[in-house]
């Protein structure tokens, strides 16, 4: 008898671990058929975040950055104040975030607003779509309405050229860039900004922050700069600012939202609509 007992409980068991697997396989099959390669983005209060938003997104990020722990990264998505989530909107799966906060400094008797980019990733898939772009810049538009006679940054730190790029491509102020001196003005900001933000682990010399712990870093095979990339010169001026971007150290930067950038940014998306329906 114990042993028939033994063998069914067994069997039962097994039968509930193949009946959870196989419902497990037929929603990611379900959820993969109904994925739209195409992201939609919302912006929501990190105080907000749900269990499952805060799982899915240590998934998407244990995915491409390593010598990081889950700790280290709850306890750095805790001190922003909101985030940027970009789900497919076919099936609703998120597939990348961009965390924020905004500080209000004053240097030299004169305040201005910081808009801080914290950890930032898209699962490779989705590489190349606008949807982050564009939600951050309504951000920013948000912020520049609402400190209307406000100097307004945005503050940007990059151990990646994708993210550098998203600041270069979009910005017509910023800094440090390819072929620009960066004015003393900036330099003091950035300055400001990293050593009361990081400490000793800015390194105002280098213009890198270099941590004296593991703050994680991009895995190798994530976004490797090759020969066919130091083509660009953006990306060549990033890896001599940033030799070491593959061991976690960060290039700091900053970005003026100004006038300029919201008359600029919203014509570039116009003109890449048209050039796309031009060439369909």
């Amino acid at each position: 008898m114990i042993k028939l007992f033994s063998s069914n409980s067994s069997f039962f068991g097994h039968s509930i671990y193949a009946q959870s697997a196989n419902l497990f396989s037929m929603a990611r099959n379900d959820a993969e058929e109904k994925r739209s390669g195409k992201l939609k983005s919302e912006v929501i209060e990190v105080s907000a975040l749900s269990v499952k938003h805060i799982d899915s997104m240590w998934e998407i990020f244990e995915k491409y950055y390593a010598d990081v722990s889950f700790e280290t990264f709850f306890f750095d998505l805790k001190e922003k104040q909101d985030v940027i989530l970009l789900t497919d909107s076919g099936n609703g799966v998120l597939e990348g975030f961009s965390t924020i906060r905004v500080f209000r400094k004053e240097l030299n008797g004169k305040p201005y607003i910081a808009i801080y980019s914290g950890d930032t990733i898209i699962s490779e898939k989705y590489w190349g779509q606008r949807a982050l772009q564009k939600e951050f810049f309504l951000y920013l538009l948000k912020s520049y309405v609402k400190y209307p006679t406000a100097d307004i940054y945005w503050f940007l730190i990059s151990k990646g050229y994708k993210t550098y790029l998203l600041m270069t491509r979009n910005f017509p102020n910023c800094w440090p860039r390819h072929a620009v001196k960066t004015p003393n003005p900036v330099c003091e900001i950035i300055d400001h900004l990293s050593l009361s933000m990081f400490g000793d682990n800015w390194k105002p010399e280098k213009g890198l922050l270099q941590f004296d712990y593991e703050s994680g870093c991009l895995k190798s095979d994530v976004a490797p700069i090759d020969d066919a990339a130091l083509l660009d010169p953006d990306i060549q001026y990033f890896r001599q600012m940033n030799p070491a971007y593959a061991l976690g150290d960060e290039l700091c930067c900053l970005g003026k939202v100004d006038f300029e950038l919201m008359v600029s940014y919203p014509v570039k998306l116009l003109r890449d609509s048209i050039s796309k329906r031009l060439a369909s």
